[in-house]
């Protein structure tokens, strides 16, 4: 269950940020732009770490609720059948 759980982790976390990325640090850069203070790799960081936090959370945690409820159909089943061979 661990490496499933990793492997779709990781997925998610690689298509999020192929997904949003772009469009964020485009917003970013554009946001630096307008104030005109230029460009610096601490700014550009937060800008990026907060528009990409929260779809990550979100996407990460579906990550987990459906690995979790991968694992409890399957340890359900295999519950069922054990409890109905014993009878």
């Amino acid at each position: 269950m661990r490496e499933r759980l990793e492997s779709r982790i990781k997925q998610r976390i690689e298509d999020t940020l192929r997904e949003r990325l772009g469009g964020a640090l485009r917003s970013v850069l554009a946001e630096q732009t307008t104030l005109g203070g230029g460009f610096t790799p601490e700014q550009i960081v937060e800008g990026l770490r907060y528009r990409l936090s929260e779809n990550l959370r979100y996407d990460v945690s579906g990550a987990v609720f459906e690995s979790i409820g991968d694992a409890v159909r399957e340890r359900l089943g295999e519950a069922l059948w054990t409890a109905i061979s014993q009878r």
